[in-house]
């Protein structure tokens, strides 16, 4: 299995987390001393104007980058999505979509056609794509914003989602409840998500794992 969250990617969201609690509060800091001296003082020399947009250059830049990566992996995942929708097998309830945006997952619920949709998109232009239908999904644990739901891959045992603006319980018991009912699929719902993972991946530019 490959691993979705490598080293590199591990150790430059360590310097980022630092970056943003030790080094971002600094700059903020000397950017509003900055700027408050040049607007007080008319002979500000070239130093205090270099230091002033430079403290706000480095806060705003990645802040910058980061929202422009988000936008960038949530157009490709919203094109899957969409395309998978356009199928009409999976026509999920709006209350149960979740899009991770900032960790660029989607997870969404179909009650009608007893179908679901994971998505995501990891460091290293590793993508997932997995389509359940009743049944596909066995057991659920529940922590505080968390879900974490398991599947019939063993390359891939279990999905983890952290849902802080929706339901986890909520998530959960409509999972087991599908579970439960029986539905006349008249389609292969992961298979047919199976079948679009090329087309998927050439319209990206992302592998999509194999998953067994």
């Amino acid at each position: 299995m490959k691993e979705r969250l490598p080293f590199w990617y591990r150790l430059t969201s360590t310097l980022f987390g630092m970056y943003f609690m030790l080094g971002v509060p600094f700059l903020l800091f000397y950017g509003i001393a900055s700027t408050a001296s040049i607007i007080t003082d008319r002979h500000t020399p070239l130093e205090g104007y270099i230091y002033a947009y430079g403290s706000w250059f480095l806060i705003i830049a990645p802040c910058i980058w980061l929202y422009l990566l988000m936008k960038k992996r949530q157009q490709k995942i919203d094109f899957i999505v969409n395309s998978i929708k356009a199928t009409g097998f999976f026509s999920p309830d709006k209350k149960l979509e979740c899009r991770l945006k900032w960790q660029g997952v989607y997870f969404g619920i179909d009650i009608k056609n007893g179908t679901m949709l994971y998505v995501a998109i990891w460091p290293g232009k590793l993508m997932d794509i997995i389509g359940f239908q009743t049944g596909g999904s066995k057991e659920t644990v529940v922590t505080d914003g968390h879900i974490e739901i398991y599947t019939d891959y063993v390359s891939l045992p279990s999905i983890k989602l952290q849902l802080w603006l929706h339901s986890p319980k909520l998530i959960a018991n409509t999972i087991h409840t599908m579970n439960r009912k029986e539905y006349n699929h008249t389609v292969n719902f992961p298979q047919l998500v199976k079948d679009k993972e090329k087309e998927f991946g050439n319209v990206t530019g992302l592998t999509v794992s194999d998953l067994y």
